[in-house]
């Protein structure tokens, strides 16, 4: 069998015209699957369950040989997906499905070949379930591609995964893979349906959302877009930069003209006064208007991003433009990707207008003072954002105010966290106001997040009024929660250490990391380099009794916070700092009965 690392490195090395055969005997090669096992171990959702009730735990050398020997005889089928609805931020569902763990497997190894093969396909542009790429980047790329947007053209897909058609995605599969084998495969899991409320459903269209090939699959479809928007960005642009006003250029040529008298000394006395009362109009002019004709009929911009199923485009020219290629947008992909832009949240925007894209504000900046600035693209965060934050997370609710009768935030106690030990208490607030902050730390007015930190240090302290029975004034006055070092800090001393709840500084991080050429090798070094579970695995040793004659299996859990140490084993796991333990097939079977001893030279 041959190297995974040499397969895929080879695999992202062909040229863009090129076609593939022999995809599918990688399906076939147990190390890849201990490469797939590696890659999706540690993340918690695996220890969920799909429809046949099995997870991530129990993983054995002898499960991959189950599936490669199913692969092999054509007996594979996957297994349907377990449909569960999950509430959405802006109200209603959304529906998740979760595959089977052989399945996931699987689907895996697709991943990882289809995206050696597509990943230098991929223009800039792009930036959703890629490598190197994030919401940030594409946040940044727009801050850099979009200056001097006139008309910002916001589109919504209508259903993009749940619409995406498989006879089309097919096809684009195929213009690279030959091997029908490993397109029916594709196919099988595209159509393998899913059950909801014990009732078995077909999928005729559609990639599903928790499916681990999903966002490739995706990818590959609404990359035929990225490729139209290049070429019509690539024709509709002229013009290096816009012409100077008339105005301008002649207050220019006319001081230029006084200055050049000045040079050759003529009436030197009296152009002075004159090159001067010249200079101060011109420079007053440039400071009141803009010096470019933004009406500039040869220069044109075009400019676009995408992540996921979410583009934004932003048009330097008249508003019958932008309509002209809104239309083009629709009819291309209703002919060529069989999907429909929503009505209702596809519209045509001026700059004046803040537009909204990826939880952001963006809008374009003008300013008299501040010319340099002018043309730029500002991210700001929406005050709703924040209100939103405080009430969905049960920090605060708003009040009537008994004094002015408007409305007030007020901070309340969280009674399902009394319970909790303190640290947990304090971690939990930690962790949702520092992913707050972590996501919007781009936008320029986040320091506007310290006014709402407050609301949420208050609800804390009062979680713990809660928990012990007393006042916020107490803990307050209390050292052991109100650390006084360069000012009062809000946290918790435990262990002879403060811990402090999250209090920014809430500033603007501008320097976010943006690769524009992928190296596709270097991409591929993070499949092979942490390869210590698979290590474990080759090794065939019991990690509690020595066994060495097998089978092995490999006990899971789902977070190593969650093991109490009541049991051996969970202290094993516990100090040694692992989710994962190889156990012989007896030693596992006796953990999950509550009857496994630990050596003495184990514990």
């Amino acid at each position: 069998m041959r190297d995974p690392e040499i397969v895929l490195k080879q695999l992202s090395k062909l040229k863009p015209n090129q076609t593939v055969n022999g995809l599918y005997c990688n399906l076939l090669n147990p190390e890849f699957y201990k490469i797939a096992y590696n890659n999706i171990y540690q993340k918690p959702s695996q220890m969920t369950s799909g429809s046949d009730g099995s997870t991530i735990d129990g993983m054995s050398e002898q499960r991959i040989e189950r599936i490669i020997k199913s692969l092999k005889d054509k007996t594979y089928s996957p297994t349907p997906l377990k449909s569960v609805d999950i509430p959405k931020k802006s109200g209603g569902k959304r529906k998740i499905c979760v595959p089977s763990f052989d399945d996931k497997l699987i689907q895996e190894i697709i991943r990882m070949i289809l995206e050696a093969l597509w990943e230098k396909e991929f223009v800039e542009n792009s930036h959703g379930f890629r490598p190197n790429r994030s919401c940030h980047t594409a946040l940044k790329y727009t801050q850099q591609k979009f200056q001097g947007t006139k008309w910002w053209i916001e589109a919504d897909i209508k259903g993009c995964f749940d619409n995406i058609n498989h006879e089309v995605l097919l096809n684009l599969l195929k213009k690279k893979i030959r091997e029908q084998k490993f397109i029916h495969l594709v196919n099988l899991f595209l159509k393998a349906g899913y059950i909801c409320d014990w009732k078995y459903n077909k999928t005729y269209s559609g990639t599903p959302q928790g499916s681990i090939i999903s966002p490739i699959l995706a990818n590959i479809y609404l990359h035929e877009f990225d490729k139209y928007m290049v070429e019509k960005i690539t024709n509709y642009n002229c013009g290096k930069e816009r012409k100077r006003r008339k105005e301008y250029t002649t207050l220019q040529s006319r001081t230029s003209s006084t200055k050049e008298r000045l040079r050759k000394g003529i009436n030197v006395e009296g152009n002075k006064i004159k090159y001067r009362e010249q200079y101060k109009e011109q420079k007053e002019y440039s400071r009141t208007h803009s010096v470019m004709d933004p009406f500039d009929p040869n220069f044109r911009r075009l400019a676009y991003t995408r992540y996921a199923d979410d583009f934004l485009i932003g048009l330097s020219g008249p508003k019958k433009d932008a309509v002209q290629l809104l239309g083009d947008i629709k009819e291309f992909f209703d002919v060529n990707l069989k999907l429909t832009l929503s009505e209702e949240k596809t519209r045509i925007i001026h700059n004046s207008k803040k537009v909204k894209f990826l939880g952001y504000e963006l809008t374009i900046m003008w300013s008299e003072s501040r010319k340099t600035v002018n043309g730029g693209v500002a991210l700001w965060l929406p005050f709703e954002v924040m209100k939103k934050f405080i009430i969905n997370n049960r920090f605060g609710k708003y009040v009537c105010d008994k004094n002015t009768g408007k409305p007030r935030m007020k901070a309340i106690h969280r009674p399902e966290l009394i319970n909790l030990e303190e640290l947990e208490i304090l971690f939990q607030y930690n962790a949702k106001v520092r992913g707050l902050y972590n996501y919007y730390k781009m936008a320029s007015n986040v320091s506007k997040m310290a006014g709402f930190n407050y609301i949420c240090q208050l609800s804390f302290l009062r979680t713990l009024a809660a928990k012990y029975k007393t006042s916020c004034a107490k803990l307050y006055a209390n050292r052991n929660y109100n650390h006084r070092h360069n000012g009062a800090h809000i946290g918790i001393t435990a262990k002879g250490k403060f811990y402090e709840f999250f209090n920014g500084p809430f500033k603007v991080v501008k320097s976010i990391k943006y690769e524009r050429d992928i190296d596709t090798i270097e991409m591929l070094r993070k499949y092979f380099d942490n390869t210590s579970l698979i290590s474990r695995m080759n090794a065939h040793i019991c990690e509690v009794c020595g066994n060495t004659d097998g089978p092995f299996e490999i006990h899971h859990v789902k977070k190593l916070k969650d093991l109490k140490g009541k049991e051996p084993w969970e202290r094993l796991m516990i100090a040694r700092k692992r989710k994962t333990m190889v156990l012989c097939l007896k030693c596992h079977d006796e953990l999950h009965a509550g009857t496994l001893k630990i050596p003495n030279n184990q514990t």
